[in-house]
């Protein structure tokens, strides 16, 4: 049996078939080849010195961990990147909500959910709450004994992450405006804010598209006279 890396450096292990036809080694270390395609070439010969055809196989070789790139949130999603030079981040099982906890200005948010893009190699929490724009946002992530720890496909584990900043991209909504109904605005003109009506119509609009739109749950707060 001969294998090699791209940069062809060739290990050779030979072996003695058993009467029954089986064979084994233990001599195959591929731990000094590079990472990337590993190429394998068999061969078989009898006691004549007849030498078998060449089988050859290929496999992949991959003994890096994925590694942190960046971590952000955006609404109730943080989303942490990894950099996955070989097979790509397994997202056949999810790790466990408890392998991870996050903070805003301290306080904890909950996890309640994880998804993995294996195409973009990007883990996505989904947090109990939106975090507010401006807060201070931090991440922990401990693997510990979870067998669905964030991994690549070859097995190499993530590393865990200790007070990880995450960027906040949470921005705070547009300002309403305000606006006089034309209809209750009295006088020579229905556009000068100007009324001797007692009850007049107010107008307060909200912008609800974009990343600075107001949301389900967001308060509105109208003060009159400070009050």
């Amino acid at each position: 049996v001969t294998y090699y890396d791209s940069s062809n450096m060739n290990h050779v292990v030979t072996t003695t078939v058993k009467n029954d036809g089986s064979w084994s080694t233990d001599g195959i270390d591929m731990s000094a080849l590079n990472d990337g395609n590993i190429f394998i070439n068999a061969t078989v010969s009898d006691l004549a010195g007849n030498v078998s055809s060449i089988a050859t196989k290929t496999i992949i070789h991959d003994s890096v961990q994925p590694m942190l790139a960046n971590a952000q949130v955006a609404g109730n999603k943080l989303a942490i990147s990894f950099t996955e030079t070989g097979t790509g981040l397994y997202g056949a099982s999810l790790p466990s909500t408890a392998d991870f906890s996050v903070t805003a200005n301290t306080a904890s948010v909950s996890v309640t959910g994880i998804s993995i893009n294996t195409s973009t190699n990007v883990v996505t929490l989904t947090l109990g709450s939106t975090i507010a724009a401006g807060a201070t946002v931090t991440l922990n992530y401990t693997a510990g004994t979870d067998p669905n720890a964030i991994q690549d496909t070859a097995g190499n584990l993530a590393p865990d992450l200790s007070g990880q900043s995450v960027t906040n991209t949470n921005v705070p909504p547009i300002a309403p405006t305000i606006s006089l109904d034309p209809s209750t605005d009295s006088g020579a003109s229905s556009t000068d804010a100007l009324t001797n009506i007692r009850s007049p119509n107010i107008f307060v609009t909200l912008t609800t598209s974009g990343s600075e739109a107001v949301g389900t749950g967001d308060h509105l707060e109208f003060i009159i006279n400070g009050t």
